[in-house]
């Protein structure tokens, strides 16, 4: 079971869609991308919790300020750098992930 303090987390979830476009052709995780989505959505990173199942994406959203994690899996680039600081949780079923921070959230 994961283990989190939960007043600094704040489950509020962005639903829509942030592609190659509205990064303006700027990859993850290049800091132009991140800033991008954050100003769409207009969330506050430290105040996020930014999953991705590319490990080495996850570096700008710890500079930044956000909890990361990442979605463990098997692919070459997906667990590339899976070994780095800047991910703060490793999780293997986003699901459950979720589920339990609600749980935290409720209790």
């Amino acid at each position: 079971m994961l283990k989190m303090s939960l007043p600094t987390w704040v489950l509020r979830i962005n639903y829509g869609v942030f592609d190659i476009v509205d990064a303006e052709y700027s990859p993850k995780p290049e800091p132009k991308a991140f800033d991008l989505m954050v100003e769409k959505f207009k969330i506050d990173p430290n105040e996020t919790v930014y999953i991705e199942d590319i490990a080495k994406n996850l570096s700008i959203g710890k500079e930044r300020g956000a909890k990361t994690v990442w979605l463990i899996n098997e692919e070459y680039w997906g667990k590339k750098e899976s070994e780095k600081e800047y991910i703060d949780y490793k999780i293997e079923n986003l699901s459950l992930f979720l589920k339990e921070i609600r749980l935290l959230k409720n209790s």
